[in-house]
C-alpha cells in the first residue's frame, strides 16, 4: 500500500486501520511514535486530561505522553503542589463541566489575595497609572478591567506594529485569556511579580458527557458557569501533573453561622 512516493500518505492510512480496527503493522506503529516525539514541547492533549484518551489521535496536534521536562512542578506556589489530600478551590475561568481553571485558596493565609490589596492600593493613584513603554510578549503587565487590575501577560502580539495596536493577553492568577489594546497595558512593579502566577486549571474526575461524547453541549458549560464561578468549593486532590490538578470530588459547601459546630 505505501511506497518510498507515498510515505506522505502514512498518517492516513494509519487512520483508515484505526477506524477499521485493524492490526497496525509493526513497521507503521513506529511511525506514530516518532510522530508523537514531534509533539513533546506540545502540551499535553487535553482530551487526554479529561477523558483519558484523545478523540483522534492522528490529528491531535498536542502530545499524548508524559514530558518529565515540562510535566513537573516548578516555579510554582507551594499551595499549588500539594498531591493528596483536600483543598478550597475556586473557579474562575469554566471551559466546560469538566475543565476549569481558577486558584487554590489558602484559608490561613492568602497570598494571592495579599498581592491583590496592594495592587489596588497602588494603582488607585493615577500617578502611578504609567502605560508601558515596551510591550513585549510573555512580559507582565498591569490591567485595568472596570475598576479590578489583574496582572496580564501578553499572550500574542506583533513586534512589526507601531502605535496602539490589538494584542492578546492572559489573566496569570485566573487562567482565561482575552483581547486588549497595547494603549491599556500598564507598567507593573518588579514587587508585583515575585509570586508565581495563580492560576491552575482543575479536572474533575468521573464526569463526562452521556452516550460516551467527547464534546459538552454548550448549554451544560453555560450551567456549570453560573453555578461555580467565583464560589468556593471543597475538592480532593487525586493528581497533580505541572499546573494540572485532577479533583474527586468537588463540593460546594454551604455554612451557616448560627448553626453550630
Amino acid at each position: 500500500m505505501l511506497t518510498e512516493n507515498s510515505e506522505c500518505h502514512t498518517v492516513g492510512i494509519l487512520r483508515y486501520l484505526e477506524r477499521a480496527e485493524a492490526d497496525i503493522p509493526p513497521g507503521l506503529a513506529g511511525v506514530l511514535e516518532a510522530e508523537e516525539k514531534k509533539k513533546f514541547a506540545r502540551p499535553l492533549c487535553t482530551y487526554l486530561k479529561m477523558f483519558g484518551t484523545c478523540k483522534n489521535r492522528t490529528v491531535c496536534p498536542d502530545r499524548h505522553q508524559i514530558n518529565s521536562q515540562i510535566d513537573v512542578l516548578q516555579n510554582m506556589a507551594s499551595k499549588t503542589t500539594q498531591t493528596s489530600g483536600y483543598v478550597t478551590v475556586l473557579p474562575l475561568h469554566v471551559v466546560n463541566a469538566t475543565n476549569y481553571f481558577g486558584r487554590i485558596v489558602d484559608k490561613q493565609k492568602d497570598q494571592y489575595m495579599i498581592l491583590a490589596e496592594e495592587i489596588s492600593e497602588y494603582f488607585k493613584e493615577t500617578s502611578n497609572r504609567v502605560g508601558a513603554q515596551k510591550v513585549e510578549k510573555l512580559a507582565l503587565f498591569g490591567f485595568c478591567e472596570e475598576t479590578v487590575f489583574h496582572r496580564v501577560q501578553v499572550v500574542e502580539t506583533s513586534s512589526k506594529e507601531e502605535g496602539n495596536f490589538n494584542i492578546k493577553i492572559k489573566y496569570v492568577d485566573e487562567g482565561r485569556t482575552g483581547q486588549a489594546q497595547s494603549s491599556q497595558l500598564l507598567h507593573l512593579p518588579v514587587r508585583f511579580q515575585h509570586l508565581p502566577p495563580q492560576a491552575v486549571e482543575f479536572v474533575v474526575c468521573r464526569v463526562k458527557p452521556i452516550d460516551n461524547d467527547t464534546e459538552w453541549n454548550p448549554r451544560v458549560t453555560r450551567y456549570i458557569h453560573q453555578k461555580i464561578e467565583r464560589k468556593p468549593h471543597e475538592a480532593k486532590v487525586v493528581l497533580t501533573l505541572g499546573n494540572t490538578v485532577w479533583i474527586d470530588p468537588m463540593v460546594r459547601v454551604t455554612r451557616f453561622e448560627d448553626v453550630c459546630q
